[in-house]
């Protein structure tokens, strides 16, 4: 049987320009990988790991579910060389926290949320190579007891987010930030267990301590601390205040955002700070005023 006249002028691509076409736009639009992974089995292998590189597990448990069931169905190998970035929000439970954490060892860049036991986490991240860590301290340390950040898992640490942090109960609580030799990033927040004294003592002092330090980003939804915040941080372009972690979107779009892996609150600090902004300006000490206004 011979071929049609015009097969033999559609071109053929060498399989890696394929898997570059592919892979591409499967970067590019998020939203369509699931439908490429049935063009064909070869696409299927190209495009999975693209898809798997972020994983954000958050209600509704149907998803959460899924993926607990993916874990049983591939090696756990699959898991370790492919997931980058891990979210597990407050709605994941501690069991499911552990199964995922204990698979998903390559992860450079976790956000963890859920509720656990007194340092019940630690032993089990300490060997993944964090880069980039959301997370609450006592998660990873006793609640009385001041976070030790002379521990292992910050050594590469760029980016930290501690999460709904109490007050120290002295002025060095937090001092131990300014050793971590890789910090480019912190935010803390939201701020609502601090006090004015905790922010006119902390944030100046990790101004000026963090030799590394870029951009310090505080979440913070009450307005007297934020007044306290504008009157401590003096000119320093680096800090920026947030009401919410996903300001300026709703909590469910900031997932979508992360899924589709963009940067979350991080992409914050790479906005030049301008003369003005379209809901707010700058005040005269440098930090953004009215955006986070109630």
């Amino acid at each position: 049987m011979t071929s049609p006249p015009h097969a033999s002028r559609i071109p053929h691509l060498p399989p890696e320009l394929q898997r570059d076409i592919f892979e591409l736009t499967a970067l590019a639009y998020p939203q369509l990988a699931p439908k490429l992974l049935l063009v064909a089995s070869r696409v299927q292998t190209w495009i999975e790991p693209v898809i798997y590189r972020v994983i954000v597990l958050d209600y509704p448990f149907k998803g959460v579910d899924l993926f607990m069931r993916t874990l049983e169905s591939k090696p756990s190998s699959f898991f370790a060389k492919h997931v980058k970035t891990l979210c597990l929000t407050a709605s994941v439970t501690f069991p499911y926290c552990t199964r995922v954490l204990s698979v998903c060892t390559g992860v450079e860049d976790l956000i963890c949320w859920c509720p656990s036991p007194v340092s019940g986490l630690l032993p089990l991240i300490s060997n993944h190579p964090l880069r980039k860590l959301s997370i609450k301290m006592e998660t990873l340390f006793p609640v009385e007891a001041a976070p030790d950040f002379t521990h292992p898992i910050f050594r590469f640490i760029t980016h930290l987010d501690i999460v709904n942090p109490r007050s120290g109960p002295d002025d060095a609580h937090w001092h131990g930030l300014a050793n971590l030799p890789r910090l480019t990033h912190l935010a803390i927040g939201d701020l609502f267990y601090w006090q004015e004294k905790d922010i006119t003592n902390t944030i100046p002092f990790l101004l000026e301590n963090c030799e590394n330090l870029e951009a310090l980003i505080l979440v913070c939804g009450n307005e007297e601390i934020r007044e306290a915040i504008k009157s401590s941080c003096g000119d320093d372009g680096r800090l920026v205040v947030l009401p919410t972690f996903h300001h300026p979107d709703v909590y469910p779009v900031y997932l979508q955002r992360l899924k589709d892996g963009e940067a979350g609150m991080w992409r914050h600090a790479k906005l030049p700070i301008l003369a003005s902004t379209s809901n707010g300006q700058l005040n005269g000490d440098g930090c953004i005023d009215d955006i986070y206004s109630e």
